[in-house]
């Protein structure tokens, strides 16, 4: 059996930050609060509750004048507006390339400029990126969803965590169409890295095995690349682990997601590794 585990899989810089600022709140203050996940990742998000981070639903659940953690995936700018209104300590974890987002949607916005966000409409990425425009934007994950833009003046951004293929394919048909169009390119650069070193090595695995959380964009991207190349596997930890793939001549590559954390990734390498065929 031969092995591989992706130089990229694992944290991301944004996420490595949005723990590290969360946990020296959580020694500085009492009553800290999240408004949802910190990142996509449920082991994370719960050795931080078992260190008294409290996730609520919402800013109005976040008790007046207390401490408030902004996730890594941001928030839009009403949601900043009343965490300002409650008078709350606001920590924020915003991923600054989730950050230069906003800035560029808001400028492009007040310009007016049509947005368009290419990416998940129901990822809180996305959610809080929307909410710094005027409201003239829409959000599309594919080709067809153009047909029910503005392309008279546009302004186009993409989740961070989008596939660097589909984005591509859907910003070159954006610029055949738009009379006056401005594209930034938005993905990540460690969304990217990650991409493609995990092409590279699919195509020379017989097996891919994704680790990540089933709610995180960029896991979930990383699993649809293996899957279109080799047979693969996603999962979130290693009880989910199915090894009835092996075989003595068997390659496999493993790759985590941005939000995996190093722990969970070496529990299922050693299983591999100690796996007899």
């Amino acid at each position: 059996m031969e092995l591989t585990v992706a130089k990229t899989a694992g944290f991301c810089f944004g996420v490595k930050r949005a723990i590290s600022i969360t946990e020296e709140a959580l020694e500085k203050y009492d009553n800290v609060y999240s408004v949802g996940s910190i990142v996509h990742n449920k082991f994370v998000n719960n050795g931080l509750s078992e260190k008294g981070l409290v996730f609520v639903d919402g800013i109005d659940k976040v008790p007046v004048g207390s401490n408030v953690i902004i996730r890594a995936h941001g928030i839009t700018a009403k949601e900043l507006e009343d965490c300002q209104k409650r008078n709350l300590n606001v920590i924020d974890t915003t991923c600054p390339h989730v950050k230069r987002i906003h800035d560029i949607v808001k400028e492009h916005s007040d310009k007016g400029y049509f947005i368009i966000i290419i990416g998940d409409e129901q990822h809180p990425e996305v959610v809080g990126i929307s909410g710094w425009t005027n409201g003239n934007f829409k959000v599309i994950n594919d080709i067809q969803g153009i047909d029910s833009c503005n392309l008279d003046k546009v302004c186009v951004v993409s989740q961070t965590t989008m596939n660097v293929e589909k984005n591509e394919l859907i910003v070159n048909e954006i610029k055949k169409n738009a009379k006056d169009c401005v594209v930034f390119d938005t993905i990540c650069h460690a969304t990217e890295e990650r991409q493609k070193e995990l092409k590279t090595l699919a195509k020379d695995a017989d097996y891919v095995i994704v680790i990540g959380d089933k709610t995180s964009a960029n896991s979930n991207r990383l699993y649809e690349i293996a899957k279109g190349i080799c047979n693969s596997q996603f999962i979130e930890n290693i009880d989910e682990l199915d090894l009835n793939f092996l075989t003595e001549s068997c390659k496999i590559c493993v790759m985590a997601g941005a939000s995996t954390p190093k722990c969970l990734i070496d529990e299922v390498v050693d299983k591999l590794e100690q796996k007899e065929v």
